[in-house]
């Protein structure tokens, strides 16, 4: 039987860590989610964006009150990180903003972009400080198993579900598979 690893997820569902991120060369603005919904404001307390300067740049998972958990593509030199967040556009009250500096790429990953090599993109972030933690702000409850083949998981992440204006944070739960090399699941 699949794990509950959350309160908001619907029974018989589990949640898989795929922070949504556009590819690079792709803007915000092009991004949609076939298929999602706009989320209840902080159903998703683990969800936290990346931003470059003032951009939303990619999508993040927070696994502790220090850590968050990301591709390692996203890694840029001003990289913002907003907690709290539903609608990027919009103060809602428990938004927190961090300052990324330390960042730990998997040794494998090759920062060669162009080489279109998403083997061992993932990267963890420690923040300059805790997070406060409440109810718009918690860290992820990471399994120590996958996930049986053919799981309903939940995806989230900010993106248009139906125009380009749409920049609340949203889901999708397709069926995925998490067997030997094909764990890795890239958007």
């Amino acid at each position: 039987a699949p794990q509950h690893l959350s309160p908001a997820l619907p029974p018989g569902s589990s949640l898989t860590l795929l922070p949504l991120t556009p590819t690079p060369g792709q803007s915000w603005a092009d991004t949609r989610v076939i298929g999602a919904k706009e989320c209840r404001p902080h159903s998703q307390p683990w969800q936290a964006g990346l931003f470059f300067l003032t951009r939303p740049y990619c999508g993040a998972t927070l696994i502790s009150d220090r850590w968050l958990l990301t591709a390692a593509h996203c890694r840029k030199p001003y990289l913002w990180v907003r907690l709290g967040e539903h609608h990027l556009w919009k103060w809602e009250g428990p938004e927190q903003l961090f300052r990324a500096t330390d960042f730990f790429p998997h040794p494998g990953f090759n920062p060669d972009l162009s080489a279109q090599d998403h083997n061992d993109d993932i990267m963890l972030i420690r923040l300059p400080r805790k997070a406060f933690l409440g109810p718009a702000v918690q860290p992820l409850k990471l399994s120590r198993t996958c996930i049986p083949p053919g799981t309903q998981c939940l995806i989230s992440g900010w993106g248009a579900v139906s125009s380009p204006k749409g920049t609340a944070l949203s889901t999708h739960t397709p069926y995925v598979s998490c067997q030997g090399s094909e764990s890795p699941l890239f958007f």
